[in-house]
């Protein structure tokens, strides 16, 4: 079950170039990829929130 109590703590750091897991304690998100493929790809991005709360979703999705 993933746990939504974020905290710095809980943060993971994958490397850009790399791909390499850099910082952590827990494993990186089997995401990982697509979000450096969006880093990659698209310069005006500088982060991104995963998320998986229904109304995150919605909102996205009404962007």
């Amino acid at each position: 079950m993933v746990n939504y109590n974020m905290t710095l703590e809980s943060m993971v750091v994958v490397g850009l170039v790399s791909a390499r897991w850099a910082e952590g304690r827990s494993k990186p998100s089997s995401d990982s990829d697509i979000h450096r493929a969006i880093y990659l790809a698209f310069e005006c991005v500088g982060w991104l929130i995963h998320t998986h709360f229904f109304q995150h979703t919605i909102l996205a999705l009404a962007v």
